[in-house]
């Protein structure tokens, strides 16, 4: 059988919404990119899983990689010195005065990191990320299609939701949770990422 298409999706998420017509099909496509965006930062999919190396210059105290496609970041290390650098608040690190030196912590600001010391050499930085989707408007989801009935659910939650229908909200998003729990996905939550703690993952 062939694999779900945007179309396909798109007919499933008007059978949820009841085929109500005030929610038109543009906005049908704004509540699926929604629901694709929500499954891919709540399960750890390879597909959308980013890694980057890229040098920071010496005399520099932020960095902005040249990807353009980081949903958040998940790691960083200081491959020239092989070692991590830390997660750690805003707060922290403007809280301190700047000295030279290897970067020991960060924090990630509006697409920017934030390192807690200026750099006394030329780094090598690698990135592991999440990756964030471009718009989707034809063909298939990158991502396995075991992910594909979760789709349709949660953006019918989004939808309901918007239009003020809470009741039918609430059964399509408890539709989402059973469905991920009887299929065991793994998901993801970003807490801070530093040497100690790591990115934490739990079990539904």
């Amino acid at each position: 059988m062939a694999r779900r298409t945007i179309d396909d999706f798109m007919e499933q998420l008007h059978a949820r919404l009841a085929y109500r017509t005030d929610i038109t099909s543009a906005e049908r496509v704004q509540y699926l990119n929604d629901a694709l965006r929500h499954v891919i930062n709540e399960f750890p999919i390879k597909e959308y899983e980013g890694l980057t190396v890229e040098t920071v210059l010496a005399g520099a105290s932020t960095w902005q990689p040249a990807v353009t496609n980081v949903m958040w970041p998940k790691f960083l290390k200081d491959m020239t010195n092989e070692r991590p650098i830390d997660y750690t608040s805003l707060e922290d690190i403007e809280r301190t005065v700047l000295v030279v030196g290897d970067p020991e912590k960060y924090y990630w600001y509006n697409g920017t990191f934030h390192f807690n010391r200026t750099l006394s050499q030329n780094i090598s930085m690698k990135l592991w990320y999440k990756r964030s989707p471009d718009e989707w408007t034809i063909g298939s989801p990158e991502f396995d299609q075991m992910y594909d009935p979760l789709i349709p659910m949660k953006a019918a939650a989004f939808a309901l939701d918007t239009y003020g229908d809470q009741q039918n909200a609430h059964i399509q998003e408890t539709a989402y949770n059973n469905a991920a729990a009887r299929l065991r996905f793994p998901t993801q939550e970003h807490e801070k990422n530093d040497s100690r703690l790591g990115l934490k993952v739990r079990m539904r």
